[in-house]
Order: C-alpha cells, then sequence, then structure tokens
C-alpha cells in the first residue's frame, strides 16, 4: 500500500517490541492476518499508552483472521487522528472510551462483527470529519451526540440493524457530503431547517 511497508510474516504476532516505537507515527496492519482457524490474533490490549505521544494514524484493514474486541485502552492514544478498523473480523461492541480521541479527523470501524448499540459519546469529535460504522450488526436508535458532529463529511451507518427516528440535530451537519442510512429500520424522514 505505501512505498515503506513491510511484507507479513505467516505466523504474525504482536510482539511488546512494537510499542518501544517512541516515534512511530503511522501504523498499518493491511491484508496480514489471514485465517481465523490456523493464526488468529487478537489487537493487543495494553501498552498503547506508550505510543500516546507521537502515535497519529492507526489502521487495521482488511485482516479476516483479526478477531476480539476493540481495546478501550485505545483512548489513551491522545494524539490520535485516525482510527481505521476495516473488514476484519472484529466482534463486541464499540468501546464509549472512543470519545475520548478528540483529535480524530477519520473514524472508521467498517466491515466488521460489531454489536450492541453505537455508544452516545461523539460530543468532543469538533474535529471529525469522516464517521463509518457500515456494514456491522449495530443496533439500538442512533445516539443524539453525533448531531455534534459539525465538521463531518461523511456519514455511514448502512448495513446495520439500527431504528427509531433520525436526529432532528443532522440539519446542524452543515458541511456533509455523504450521509448513508440505508439497509436499517429506521422511521420517520430528515426534518431540515430553512437556510
Amino acid at each position: 500500500v505505501h512505498d515503506n511497508s513491510l511484507s507479513c510474516a505467516q505466523e504474525l504476532e504482536f510482539r511488546r517490541e512494537l510499542f518501544e516505537l517512541k516515534h512511530l507515527k503511522a501504523l498499518s496492519f493491511f491484508n496480514c492476518f489471514q485465517s481465523q482457524d490456523m493464526f488468529p490474533a487478537t489487537i493487543p490490549t495494553g501498552n498503547w499508552q506508550k505510543l500516546a505521544g507521537s502515535l497519529e494514524s492507526l489502521e487495521f484493514r482488511s485482516n479476516p483472521g483479526l478477531i476480539g474486541n476493540i481495546p478501550s485502552s485505545f483512548s489513551a492514544l491522545k494524539n490520535l487522528q485516525s482510527l481505521v478498523i476495516l473488514e476484519n473480523s472484529v466482534t463486541g461492541e464499540i468501546p464509549s472510551s472512543i470519545g475520548n480521541l478528540i483529535k480524530l479527523k477519520k473514524l472508521v470501524l467498517a466491515g466488521n462483527y460489531l454489536t450492541g448499540s453505537i455508544p452516545d459519546v461523539f460530543d468532543g469529535l469538533n474535529e471529525l470529519l469522516i464517521f463509518d460504522l457500515s456494514s456491522n450488526s449495530l443496533s439500538g436508535s442512533l445516539p443524539l451526540t453525533l448531531g455534534s458532529l459539525t465538521s463531518a463529511l461523511k456519514l455511514d451507518v448502512s448495513y446495520n440493524h439500527l431504528e427509531g427516528n433520525l436526529l432532528n440535530a443532522f440539519a446542524n451537519l452543515k458541511y456533509l457530503t455523504l450521509m448513508d442510512l440505508r439497509n436499517n429500520r429506521f422511521t420517520g424522514g430528515l426534518t431540515l431547517m430553512p437556510p
């Protein structure tokens, strides 16, 4: 994907030495964990605070052998601007500690097996541009704090099991260029404020 990418070993594992890279700005695992049966892996839960001073981008893309939950300890990454967990086999609920990542510009948790409701914790994410939780098994209603994402360009919660009314506060999202709500169980419609 990038010129400085390294190939992944066949029996890949997360080692503690990874967290000694004190100046690491971007960390990406693309197409590395391929098999749930032979070499399943889970995202480490500890030591993320060691990368808190430097890490700005953390991505796990296209890893069908990556299982388990999203660690709540990601909240230690106070400088994180991009969190992408896309097309893996991650399960469980979205940790409410995601709301502590106040410098986030991109939050993509699409194409996994996430369940439960979307936590109502987004009122502090004033810089968020991309919000994508599509293609999971999320349920419940939309959290009110989604209406606080006034800088958002993209909001995608399609292909889940969400229900209830759409938020009137969506009228505040004046910079949106894409909103995808399809394949859910929403009722009612959008009420937009006059210009």
